[in-house]
């Protein structure tokens, strides 16, 4: 890259900016294995969402009590969530999320647009509630989002970042293996939500689940406990898959009743998973926040298949994978019930773990047609060479200059799909900048130097040949002249 990668650690309780140090700061723990990973300093700014410390003074009355009263940083982040995934806003909720986003940015990046204003790429290591905020959203006092001036990217953890950096896999795979139009049959359940729990009876219900995903039994009755069986299905998914394959060469999909649970485990047994460089999942997900065992991706619900049709995350743990991006396209993953918990950031980690260098999830779900047009656009920027993360972010400026319709310019259809891993390329037609063939340069004068070598070996040789005749032409007409004389 020309400019200089920059990773900006956010936790609950502080905002690192890993870069060079201005000052002694003392550091935590956390900090020190951070820093033993990256092999770098950072600058250290502490925040608190705990402290009521930011002084709100317009808030939407139905949605608080307070007026004009210090509030917590926390509710503020919630709250601007919320906004976010909402489709659609009234004029107060558009201007408070406007107010709001510019507060986040002010809190969080004000004092460091110094030290990242000659950067062009951010990695975010987020933590607990901050996992769940696009950063990309956030607008300085100029009204610019983050994401129209930084590249940005995520990691779970720095030591994280360290280890996928240095997984490397075949080049030799293919390209795009993508799942769509899973068969969902909407069901009318009439058992009542098992939820609220308590702790001690939530904790035996874990350990009961955790037996049963060990005994390798269906978890089928626990999600229609818990109202998690209403899948309604999803037509646009098909165009979508089918949309990506015409883009993509050496592409394969599986669509309807074949996106299943057992084929998807088949294919890990038998190591086809690993022939993929790109595995797209356009089905729906579930996250289950106070029992993260039970967040999983939601395959064809097929009646009679041996399997519950619920992927969940010892499942994906499990599986077989050498891809280079996990395309997690149509999840629903529910803000309202992810604050607490581990969420799409559980189903994020599991598919790291599993063998993949990054993964493309989305914080809320959005229509199929908004999903097509944004995932259609991710691919052709891979096709042009760009990296995942460069390409997401480049879909992302499109979407606010409004290439795709003004209603799109809004941060509910560009926003939700966050890219986490390492920075990694699909195609090496335009390589990055900072990777400068030299290898192909050399070949070319390696090349040309035998073409000319070569020419002057065949002129040379023929300059030979030619005085040859002119001697032997001479001693014919000197041997005539003597038989003459």
């Amino acid at each position: 890259l020309r400019g200089e990668i920059l990773p900006l650690v956010i936790t609950k309780n502080r905002v690192s900016l890993l870069g060079k140090s201005l000052k002694k700061i003392q550091l935590s723990s956390y900090t020190k294995e951070i820093m033993e990973a990256q092999g770098k300093k950072f600058i250290e700014s502490d925040i608190f969402l705990n402290k009521p410390d930011i002084h709100l003074s317009i808030i939407n009355k139905r949605e608080f009590v307070l007026l004009k009263q210090k509030i917590q940083l926390e509710i503020i982040i919630r709250y601007y969530i919320s906004l976010l995934g909402k489709r659609s806003l009234d004029e107060k909720e558009k201007k408070l999320q406007v107010k709001l986003s510019s507060l986040l940015y002010k809190y969080l990046f004000s004092a460091l647009e110094k030290e990242i204003s000659d950067k062009k790429d951010i990695i975010i290591i987020p933590d607990g509630l901050l996992y769940f905020l696009a950063f990309e959203t956030l607008e300085n006092s100029e009204g610019e989002y983050l994401v129209s001036r930084y590249n940005i990217r995520y990691a779970p953890s720095a030591t994280a970042l360290s280890l996928l950096n240095k997984r490397k896999f075949s080049e030799k795979r293919k390209n795009f293996l993508g799942f769509g139009g899973a068969r969902y049959f909407p069901t009318q359940n009439s058992e009542t939500n098992i939820f609220p729990l308590s702790e001690e009876k939530r904790g035996f219900f874990r350990e009961k689940i955790r037996r049963q995903i060990a005994e390798n039994k269906s978890l089928k009755s626990t999600y229609q406990k818990l109202s998690l069986d209403h899948w309604s299905p999803l037509p646009g998914t098909i165009r979508e898959i089918k949309g990506i394959q015409s883009l993509v060469e050496r592409s394969s999909v599986l669509l309807g009743g074949e996106v299943n649970e057992e084929k998807i485990k088949t294919f890990s047994r038998e190591k086809t998973l690993t022939d993929y460089r790109i595995l797209h999942f356009a089905t729906h997900g579930v996250v289950v926040d106070g029992i993260p065992e039970l967040s999983a991706i939601v395959l064809s619900q097929n009646r009679g298949d041996n399997e519950d049709g619920y992927l969940c995350l010892d499942e994906i743990r499990s599986l077989q994978l050498r891809s280079d991006l996990v395309v997690l396209s149509a999840c629903q993953s529910g803000i309202g019930k992810i604050y607490p918990g581990e969420g799409m950031v559980g189903l994020t980690h599991a598919f790291l773990q599993a063998g993949s260098n990054g993964v493309c999830a989305s914080l809320w779900n959005i229509s199929d047609k908004g999903t097509a047009k944004f995932m259609v656009e991710f691919y052709k920027e891979l096709n042009r060479g760009k990296s995942y993360p460069q390409a997401i972010t480049n879909v992302k400026r499109k979407f606010i200059r409004g290439k795709f319709g003004q209603a799109y310019r809004s941060p509910y259809y560009w926003a939700p799909f966050v890219y986490s891993g390492k920075r990694a390329f699909f195609t090496r037609k335009l390589p990055p900048s900072n990777e400068f063939p030299w290898w192909g340069l050399g070949g070319t004068f390696i090349l040309m130097g035998a073409f000319f070598y070569w020419k002057y070996l065949s002129s040379k040789k023929a300059r030979l040949k030619q005085r040859r005749r002119s001697r032997r032409a001479s001693r014919l007409k000197g041997m005539r002249r003597i038989k003459n004389g």
